[in-house]
C-alpha cells in the first residue's frame, strides 16, 4: 500500500487518491471478513486521511464531500461508511487487489 500511495501522490488527483485509499481499505477488510453486507464502517478521522494522502485538512474535507456526493461513501462523526466499492474503483482508476493469496502477517 505504501508503494502505491507514494507513486500516486504525483500521478493521481486528490479525488483519485482518496478513492484509492478507501477502495484499498475496503477490499482488505473484505478479504478478512470485516465487511458486513456490502458496507464497511471505518473508524478514521479526516486528519488521518489527510496525513495519509499528503493533503491539507481543508482539501481533504472537500474531496471527501465529492466522494460522498457520488454516493461512494458517507462520512460519520467517528469514521466513514463505504457505500459503493465500484464507484471508488472507477474514480481511482485501480483494478483492485490481486486474487493471489497473501500471507496474513
Amino acid at each position: 500500500m505504501l508503494d502505491e500511495i507514494l507513486l500516486s501522490v504525483g500521478r493521481r488527483t486528490a479525488l483519485e487518491r482518496a478513492a484509492y485509499l478507501f477502495a484499498f481499505l475496503f477490499q482488505r477488510a473484505k478479504s478478512v471478513g470485516l465487511v458486513k453486507g456490502d458496507t464497511l464502517v471505518m473508524p478514521l478521522r479526516q486528519q488521518h486521511v489527510a496525513d495519509t494522502l499528503g493533503l491539507s485538512i481543508v482539501h481533504t474535507n472537500k474531496t471527501l464531500k465529492k466522494l460522498a456526493g457520488r454516493g461512494a461513501l458517507r462520512w460519520l462523526d467517528r469514521g466513514c461508511d463505504v457505500l459503493d466499492e465500484t464507484t471508488l474503483l472507477q474514480i481511482s482508476k485501480w483494478s483492485g487487489l490481486s486474487s493471489i493469496p497473501r500471507p496474513f502477517i
